[in-house]
This record gives structure tokens, C-alpha cells and sequence, in this order.
């Protein structure tokens, strides 16, 4: 933090006023930390096989058989965005997410974190949302679309959302939110890393190849691989395949660690990322987990 450019943040521009803060906050953490131990974390990335026919209850059925799965055996379940879908407003479902899931939670003798994404208004809101024991913690909005969708975006890519920040921290590491294109916007827009170690991407879907949203090899490669690059720190992603199977080879934790000038010559075999194992749960859809420490 002391050798930053502050220089170059302006004080009159709310992204970078919510920059400074977050890194005066990194600041303070890595002082308090310093002397302890480094320890591990444990992410456990989800990404399902579905035929389309969900609902929320389907999904709320699914996440907790995912948590007593995996409870002792992770710090965080990551889950695709739009896991949960509402017609309304998000916040909408935040009190039903809070009793409800915060209670599954606050059953455990583990201090388990889960982050999933909520689709609101047929997707003009895009949601991700970490939620523990103590109910909702850290909320952030999309703020980078595509070229085709209409959202009802976040200002800047460190907005609050309803007063809560979309960084949080876990043991040591502080983790950063991004939903679905979120990831390119990263790249894209050269923006600052606001002092992140881990960067979390909520993936909405991937459809076969012979329909449109089937870019899954771009997305690890611009998206998840572009976000690695820019802000030099690993990124882990969740998504929905829709009638196909998600792909063997398609990286969930990507780290970028090679000379190459650009992600366009990245390939999976640059990814030095591998999980460590992999299990399956099998519901009304079918759900990959993958485990992987940082």
C-alpha cells in the first residue's frame, strides 16, 4: 500500500474513493496479520448440469445437500450466477436467504461460506451475494454487460450494494466478487486491482455448440485467464451447462503464469491451477464440485 501511485486516484470519483478505502483496509489487515501463520483456504468450485427445469426450491434442496456434503471439508462453496431467480427485485429474497440459509449455516459447527449468484427482473439485475452463518455479508452488482443485454447495472466495479461492499475476507485472503462478464470488464477497462487476492466469477450458462452462449473456451480464456493477468492473482469460476455435460478440460481456478503477451495464445495447459479432487452430487440437476486451495 505505501508504494501505490495515489497519485493517481481522484478524489471526486467514487470508484476510486471506494479503492482508497479498500486498500487503507488491506493495509490495516496485513498489519494485524503479520505475524500469524498463513493458512489455506479451501474452495470448492460448483458448476451443474441442468436440463433447464429448476425452480428455487429445486435449488434451495440441492444447496443443502451441497452443505452437508461438504461441511469440514471446504471454507467456501462457489455456485453459478442467477442460482436463484425471482421476478422481483432481489432484495426480495434476502430475508428468506437470511433466515433460511443463514440458519442451515449457523447449524454447523464450521464457519462455512457460501457465494451464489440472484437474477431479478428477468435478468435486468445481476446479483452475487456471500452468505454465512451471521446471513448476507457482502453483496455486489454487475456492472460490465455484454453487447446484447440490458442491465440495471452497478456504477463502478466497487459500488456498495444496499450498503454492503462486494469484497470480504476469509482467514487472511480478501476475495472479489465479479458477475459473469464482470470478469472481462476487468481486463477490458484496465481497472485497479483494490488490493484483492482472489477474484470469484459467477457465470451465468453455457448452452451446446450449435446454439449461441456456447463460449465456455472463451470465457477461461479472456474472462477468467484476462482477470487472472490483469490483476495478477487467481480467479475461480461456477457456471450452468444447459443440455451437455461441463466439459472435462474446462478450468474452474485459473492462474495466469506464462510469458505469452496475450490471452489469445493462452491454452489450458498454461493454467498451472489443477483441483485437487472432484466429487458429484446428483439432484434434479447435476452438480461438479471441484476443491482447490489458495
Amino acid at each position: 500500500m505505501r508504494d501505490y501511485n495515489w497519485c493517481s486516484l481522484d478524489p471526486e470519483n467514487t470508484a476510486d474513493i471506494e479503492l482508497f478505502k479498500s486498500l487503507v483496509l488491506k493495509d490495516q489487515c496485513e498489519d494485524q496479520d503479520k505475524f500469524k501463520k498463513d493458512d489455506p483456504i479451501t474452495i470448492a468450485t460448483v458448476c451443474l448440469e441442468s436440463n433447464g427445469y429448476y425452480t428455487n426450491v429445486f435449488r434451495t434442496d440441492l444447496l443443502f445437500q451441497l452443505i452437508e456434503k461438504l461441511d469440514g471439508k471446504t471454507d467456501l462453496i462457489l455456485l453459478p450466477a442467477g442460482f436463484y431467480q425471482t421476478s422481483d427485485l432481489p432484495n426480495t429474497l434476502y430475508d428468506k436467504i437470511n433466515d433460511v440459509l443463514g440458519k442451515k449455516l449457523g447449524d454447523l459447527n464450521s464457519s462455512l461460506s457460501i457465494c451464489l449468484g440472484i437474477d431479478g427482473r428477468d435478468g435486468l439485475d445481476q446479483m452475487a451475494i456471500l452468505v454465512t452463518k451471521q446471513g448476507i455479508e457482502s453483496i455486489g452488482r454487475k456492472f460490465f454487460p455484454t453487447s446484447y443485454e440490458e442491465i440495471d447495472g452497478a456504477n463502478s466495479y466497487l459500488s456498495l450494494e444496499e450498503g454492503y461492499e462486494r469484497i470480504f475476507q476469509i482467514k487472511k485472503k480478501r476475495f472479489y466478487m465479479a458477475v459473469c462478464y464482470d470478469g472481462f470488464g476487468i481486463k477490458k477497462e484496465k481497472l485497479k486491482n483494490p488490493n484483492v487476492d482472489v477474484i470469484l466469477d459467477l457465470v451465468h450458462r453455457f448452452h451446446p455448440k450449435s446454439e449461441d452462449i456456447s463460449g465456455d473456451v472463451l470465457f477461461a480464456k479472456h474472462g477468467f485467464a484476462g482477470a487472472s493477468k490483469h490483476w495478477g492473482c487467481p480467479v475461480f469460476g461456477a457456471a450452468v451447462f444447459f443440455n451437455r455435460e461441463v466439459p472435462t478440460k474446462w478450468p474452474t481456478g485459473v492462474m495466469w503464469q506464462t510469458e505469452k503477451e496475450s490471452t489469445r495464445y493462452w491454452r489450458y495447459t498454461d493454467n498451472p491451477m489443477k483441483h485437487l479432487k472432484e466429487m458429484i452430487l446428483q439432484d434434479e440437476e447435476l452438480a461438479k464440485i471441484r476443491f482447490y486451495t489458495v
